[in-house]
């Protein structure tokens, strides 16, 4: 039986054991056949994952530090990885309409794969009850033993 992903276990080599590089972000585009782009995005968006035609994109924006473009990378990815194609997570870049909860819920989830990326170890747990309580009612967290 195939393990369901969480944010915690992304099919990455070494994700969770260790710091992910851009090299293991790279290695992981390569593999699933992700197209990855540097464009500019609107302001205050650092990355995006889209499926024009069809066909997995992710855009990061240009310039950023590494820490900042490790994370939209792996935030991005964890986007792909756990939520793959679903249009009602998706969402407009220049929307001015609030999250749904389904996409905060989705963004909390990327966001936590992002920081086990590049700090694994963090007492993650703390962090998220701390700046997200409610996302703590999503049926994910309590699968994987978070809430």
């Amino acid at each position: 039986m195939k393990r369901k992903l969480t944010p915690f276990t992304l099919p990455v080599p070494g994700f969770g054991e260790r710091r992910m590089t851009e090299a293991d972000f790279n290695a992981a585009c390569e593999r699933e056949g992700i197209t990855v782009l540097s464009q500019r995005l609107p302001e205050g968006i650092n990355g995006c994952c889209s499926w024009p035609d069809g066909k997995p994109t992710i855009v990061i924006r240009p310039r950023l530090s590494n820490y900042k473009r490790l994370h939209a990378q792996f935030h991005e990815l964890g986007h792909y990885f756990l939520h793959g194609n679903q249009k009602h997570l998706l969402r407009v870049l220049t929307s001015e309409e609030p999250y749904t909860p389904l996409q905060l819920a989705a963004e909390v989830e990327a966001d936590t794969a992002a920081l086990v990326a590049i700090a694994p170890g963090f007492p993650i747990n703390f962090w998220l009850r701390a700046v997200t309580p409610d996302a703590f009612k999503s049926k994910t967290w309590a699968k994987v033993g978070v809430a």
